[in-house]
């Protein structure tokens, strides 16, 4: 008898201060999936004068999934998600969701800066030879 199980998997993408108040594809998930959680690592600080802030959601609303958070010091950090759930039970339809970030500095004067955005989540798949 086939049971359903999950798979954990991650997909990450990169975040730069070029993309300055430009939203950024970085991943696309199964609709299927369900989210574990996103962390950030910062490997170079964004130098923006002012505030140096990343959303992290879909292309409709920036911070779907996890709300502004300061990228001005270099560093790990787990984020806050915003919701929990598959994408499914979340509303989204189509075979995948596409997860989009956003990079703003306040003055747009950044020189420098590079996030590395890790998304985990489970996927459903059916193991045909599992009791």
């Amino acid at each position: 008898m086939a049971k359903l199980r999950q798979l954990v998997k991650m997909q990450k993408g990169i975040l730069l201060f070029s993309n300055n108040a430009v939203a950024k594809q970085l991943v696309s998930l199964p609709r299927t999936a369900t989210l574990i959680g996103i962390m950030t690592q910062v490997v170079t600080p964004f130098d923006d004068t002012g505030t140096n802030l990343i959303q992290i959601g879909t292309k409709g609303d920036p911070n779907y999934f996890v709300a502004d958070f300061s990228a001005s010091a270099a560093g790990f950090q787990v984020n806050t998600l915003l919701l929990g759930g598959s994408l499914e039970e979340l509303g989204f339809g189509g075979p995948v969701v596409d997860v989009w970030a956003t990079y703003t500095g306040s003055n747009t004067n950044s020189t420098a800066g590079k996030a590395i955005v890790i998304v985990v989540y489970a996927d459903p798949f059916v193991n045909p030879g599992a009791a």
